[in-house]
């Protein structure tokens, strides 16, 4: 059974990805290899990130009204999906979700471009992104374990 009505999820755990970060820096998987320097940048605005981030997320599971082809009606919304009914058969319920590491994060980023420490703040910006990202990957799992239980 579905947990119904709103769910607020803390101490989720949180598996940031390097490559995913220094993507966000305009390095691609393979090709380019980041410095020494960059690679400690890394390291430093990681250590900091991980101390400022509180991954949490809010989800409500509802019901599906109505169903298309391409649509899908829950909670007064539609919301279309290319071939949901075909790829997806009848599906019962959907689940809007939001996540997020708090605001700690995004206002160190502020302060450190105020005082123009502009290659932390960048790292430091990439390292939220990433976060939110794998935040994101982490929920969307546990929502289709819970959608297939």
């Amino acid at each position: 059974m579905l947990p119904l009505g709103v769910q607020v999820l803390a101490d989720l755990p949180l598996a940031i990805d390097p490559d995913e970060v220094l993507r966000f820096q305009g390095y691609k998987k393979g090709v380019d290899a980041p410095t020494p320097d960059v690679r400690a940048l890394f390291d430093d605005a990681l250590a900091e990130g991980t101390r400022l981030m509180l991954p949490r997320a809010v989800v409500r599971w509802l019901p599906v009204e109505a169903r298309g082809p391409d649509t899908l009606a829950a909670g007064g919304e539609v919301l279309t999906i290319p071939l949901a009914g075909e790829r997806w058969g009848e599906v019962e319920y959907v689940a809007a979700a939001v996540v997020t590491i708090g605001d700690a994060l995004e206002r160190r980023v502020a302060a450190l471009w105020e005082s123009r420490e502009l290659p932390l703040a960048s790292m430091l910006d990439s390292v939220g992104s990433g976060a939110v990202e794998s935040l994101a990957e982490y929920l969307n799992d546990v929502l289709c374990q819970q959608g297939l239980a």
